[in-house]
């Protein structure tokens, strides 16, 4: 398990997902991580919220939402998440690895 976040926030909906998931707010946006992961933004649109994931599509389809509230955002975003946590979790061990490599490039 990761060590909390300091920027962690947590919502009633959110309950269900591990620690390794946790939203980061500014005023511009939120974004979900999954393991320091971004996932999805969500962004005021108009009138309502956008949430946009922002996984590379050679990882996921991308989609998007607009949503009335902030809060329907978030749900829709816990949704996604929970519907394709196997997949994300392969996703973001793929990044990690990715990110180790390029940090520490092979000698050989």
């Amino acid at each position: 398990m990761s060590a909390p976040h300091p920027a962690r926030v947590h919502s009633p909906d959110e309950a269900a997902l591990s620690e390794d998931f946790w939203w980061v707010d500014t005023p511009a946006k939120s974004t979900l991580l999954f393991a320091s992961v971004p996932i999805i933004d969500i962004e005021p649109c108009g009138a309502g919220w956008r949430a946009k994931v922002v996984l590379a599509p050679v990882y996921v389809v991308p989609q998007q939402a607009t949503l009335v509230t902030k809060e329907n955002a978030r749900r829709w975003a816990d949704t996604w998440v929970r519907q394709r946590l196997v997949l994300l979790a392969r996703v973001v061990a793929r990044v990690q690895v990715a990110e180790h490599d390029r940090s520490f490039p092979s000698t050989n």
